[in-house]
């Protein structure tokens, strides 16, 4: 059992965290912990929490009150432990909750795993992450909990714990909220922001009339975007998910153009990312990621279209500045 200065519960069905650096010196029967440990629990923490919003999902740190032994069948080794002389443990349990994830997951697409640790004074220890990955899928790890020896009388209100993503970090006290450049995600919706139309209003170059098809899977902004990495620090990116943009029925001078292919234009940064799709050679698509202030952005693509009669090939230029933000 667990003796008083807090109430951690077994779960039976939950493993715990893998121990970091725990060794550990046999003494009177039980185990002392040493100083600088971090053992392996098995148990559920019922204490302050502390929620930080990453774009893999919501990642929790529920600190409890300090024990002074762990028993047995609470510890992953299931050995009785003892804190070191003027010590204590302090039980610490991370998760990760998927569904949190900003933008309905589409910050997740390339994962990177967090780091965690624990500030006690000038003390530090690293936490467990509660998943891992490959960059491309993420795995939840049964091992999320674990007892931190910590000076005695420690509150859990004097310690506080730091989260770092990709490289950029967010700190909170248990029972408050982040703070830190990555806090900004706490901003974000959880599902993907709307993208406004943009079928209509387009301009062609050289004069010329044409069926332009426009469809935005989703436009907005955000601090951080996977394969891009973090904005500067107070600023966002801001992203336009382009489904579809597509040129038919192209005609000039009374003569129809039979458009062969579409390409990015030189020079137009703002449309940079956009590449063919699976609609045909006409049709570009993409996700433009761009460090601007502007709520708009420019869309162009450029078309090499032969007129009837098979005679040399010209480029037309069709463009639209969309009002995203």
């Amino acid at each position: 059992m667990v003796t008083p200065r807090g109430i951690v519960r077994r779960r039976a069905a939950v493993l715990a965290t893998a121990a970091l650096t725990a060794s550990v010196l046999v003494a009177c029967g039980d185990r002392t912990v040493a100083d600088d440990a971090v053992l392996s629990g098995l148990a559920t923490v019922d204490g302050e929490q502390a929620s930080f919003v990453l774009p893999v999902g919501t990642l929790t740190v529920t600190v409890g009150d300090p024990v002074d032994t762990v028993a047995g069948s609470d510890a992953r080794d299931a050995q009785n432990h003892a804190a070191p002389g003027g010590s204590e443990l302090l039980p610490v349990e991370t998760a990760l909750d998927l569904q949190g994830q900003p933008w309905g997951g589409q910050l997740a697409t390339a994962p990177v795993e967090a780091t965690l640790v624990l500030h006690v004074g000038d003390q530090t220890r690293d936490l467990p992450s509660p998943y891992r990955t490959d960059g491309r899928a993420i795995a939840m790890q049964p091992d999320h909990m674990a007892y931190v020896a910590v000076p005695d009388g420690t509150d859990p209100t004097d310690v506080s714990v730091s989260v770092t993503y990709d490289g950029r970090d967010q700190t909170a006290t248990p029972g408050q909220d982040p703070t830190g450049p990555a806090a900004a995600l706490a901003d974000l919706p959880t599902q993907r922001p709307a993208a406004p139309a943009c079928g209509e209003g387009w301009s062609v170059r050289p004069a010329a009339s044409a069926e332009v098809s426009c469809d935005l899977s989703y436009a907005g902004r955000t601090p951080y975007w996977p394969g891009k990495g973090w904005a500067a620090e107070g600023a966002t990116w801001l992203v336009v998910g382009v489904e579809r943009l597509e040129v038919t029925g192209l005609t000039s001078g009374g003569d129809a153009w039979e458009v062969d292919t579409a390409s990015t234009p030189e020079g137009r940064a703002d449309a940079a990312g956009l590449e063919h799709v699976g609609y045909g050679p006409t049709s570009v698509g993409g996700v433009l990621v761009l460090a601007t202030a502007s709520p708009t952005v420019d869309l162009a693509v450029a078309f090499r279209a032969t007129r009837s009669g098979g005679r040399d090939p010209e480029e037309v230029v069709v463009s639209r500045r969309v009002r995203v933000g």
